[in-house]
């Protein structure tokens, strides 16, 4: 679907609730993308990205562990306990679609809580 301008709040009226939700999605997804894109640039590396350590308005939280490359080694991973890499380098765009696939069943009801 193409992009419409305009914040999804603003146009909540006009939108029905399925399409509010998508369009939550859609910005949260971009501005996801262009965070974790910004990371790889910079060399940074996020060691725990599991659902609770990823917002809604992109920010870099809980940073207990993390580390900076001068090169790029996919396989890096700073935190010490993650054997199979999970949150290494080379998956952190992965790891965010994963969590953004996460949202994407919670705004339809098919979390946790619904017995997903």
């Amino acid at each position: 679907a193409p992009r419409r301008s305009g914040s999804c709040a603003a146009r909540a009226d006009e939108l029905g609730a399925r399409e509010a939700l998508a369009c939550l999605l859609e910005r949260v997804s971009g501005r996801l993308g262009a965070l974790v894109a910004a990371w790889d640039a910079a060399g940074f590396v996020h060691g725990v990205m599991n659902t609770d350590n990823m917002a809604l308005v992109p920010t870099t939280i809980d940073l207990n562990v993390y580390g900076f490359l001068d090169a790029t080694d996919p396989s890096w991973t700073p935190n010490h306990i993650d054997e199979g890499h999970r949150y290494a380098q080379g998956r952190q765009a992965q790891m965010a679609a994963w969590n953004l696939a996460r949202l994407a069943d919670a705004l339809r009801g098919r979390g946790p809580e619904a017995g997903a």
